[in-house]
């Protein structure tokens, strides 16, 4: 062993030799649970005891989760994890820092800052819709202008039964005299509403409404409102092209009209044959509610709706099957009113089964053998103009 004799450099005095003494035995240690310490706190060590030695140690926790600080400000100091908004996005801080900003997009980080949810496209609108400051209770909301953002209070306000508009709306006191007191006029002094309007769509409508509720016409400037439920003020002597369905409670431009290919004579069925009826087209634009069938004779029958494609091609469009009670026509209402299309031909026609009782005539036809069924178009038809047909008939009415 050598030892430093003096402060002068390469003064060394020995070697010196020294004895080895017994070992001395490990210390023993214990550990107590590691405490975690607060975020940021400095780590501890504490050793008590002299032999068994223990030992307890604190770790701080790390950083987690985010400190929102809201909108960005560059004289503000911000600390790791600490959240701001800048130019509509959401950034993390990364570090420590003062007036370091964080990037522009479309770059998503720097040393400072990372992101954590971009802005979003802008909207196309020019913000919510916007009401008056103070409004009457119980009046509709009307738009103000043609933004589509702006309204307004509407001139007319709900009342009674109907202010929860679950029904239908009905006038308000300031629209309740005498509107019409005499069938067909309006009265002198009844809201200027009515008796003063009558210039837009919105007031045309509305008259024809009341009209329509009191069962009777309505005088307006320049016009009368008429709901045409009634023949009230309907010149039926001089009309050609109107009639008033009364069962319906309707006009129409003309009466129900029927078509037909006249009665038949008894025969039986030879075999099955599907056999349309070209006696007459459906009227195009017509809708037709029913399609009746003459046979004496209490059967099942089958009727068609079809388009003529071709002289050898059709199309069935609808097929049904009801009780004929016999005893001459029958009229089969259609579940729902066939609407024959504005361009094409139709026909209406039935099944003949063999050894079935029938009504037929001879008159113009198309004929396929089978119960041709509904679906694409199907060829081998045969027309001609003189064969046994099944005497059907159509009602139609004007839409």
């Amino acid at each position: 062993m050598w030892v430093k004799a003096s402060n002068l450099e390469g003064d060394w005095a020995g070697p010196f030799a020294y004895g080895v003494g017994p070992a001395d035995p490990s210390p023993s240690l214990t550990f107590s649970p590691v405490v975690t310490g607060a975020p940021g706190t400095p780590a501890g060590l504490i050793v008590t005891g002299s032999g068994p030695y223990n030992l307890a140690f604190t770790i701080p926790a790390g950083l987690t989760g985010l400190r929102w600080r809201g909108a960005y400000n560059a004289g503000t100091s911000y600390l790791e994890r600490d959240g701001v908004r800048d130019n509509g996005s959401t950034w993390i801080a990364l570090q420590d820092t003062l007036g370091n900003a964080p990037p522009v997009l479309p770059a998503t980080s720097n040393a400072f800052w990372e992101l954590v949810a971009a802005k979003g496209l802008e909207g196309t609108g020019t913000g919510d819709v916007v009401g008056p400051a103070g409004a009457i209770n119980g009046r509709p909301a009307v738009f103000d202008g043609t933004s589509g953002k702006l309204l307004r209070e509407g001139p007319i306000p709900f009342s009674g039964a109907y202010a929860d508009l679950s029904g239908k709306p009905t006038l308000g006191a300031a629209a309740a005299m005498n509107v019409g007191s005499t069938a067909g006029t309006a009265a002198a002094g009844d809201d200027p509403r009515f008796t003063s309007g009558g210039s837009t769509r919105s007031e045309a409508l509305l008259a024809l409404e009341i009209a329509d509720l009191k069962g009777s016409r309505l005088g307006m400037i320049g016009g009368v409102a008429d709901a045409f439920d009634d023949e009230t003020g309907v010149d039926t002597a001089a009309s050609v092209n109107a009639a008033y369905d009364a069962a319906n409670d309707w006009y129409m431009p003309v009466a129900p009209a029927a078509q037909t290919d006249g009665n038949g004579s008894s025969a039986t069925g030879a075999s099955l044959f599907t056999l349309i009826s070209r006696v007459f087209a459906l009227r195009n634009g017509e809708k037709m509610v029913s399609i009746g069938v003459q046979t004496n004779v209490a059967n099942d029958v089958t009727v068609k709706i079809v388009q003529r494609n071709s002289a050898t091609n059709y199309t069935v469009l609808q097929s049904h099957t009801f009780a004929h009670p016999g005893g001459g026509w029958f009229d089969f209402v259609l579940p729902a009113p066939f609407e024959v299309p504005a361009s094409g031909t139709f026909h209406v026609g039935a099944v003949q089964i063999q050894g079935q009782t029938i009504l037929t005539r001879s008159a113009a036809r198309a004929y396929l053998a089978g119960d041709a069924p509904v679906g694409p178009a199907t060829s081998g038809w045969t027309e001609d103009s003189s064969g046994p047909v099944r005497c059907a008939h159509h009602t139609c009415r004007r839409t």
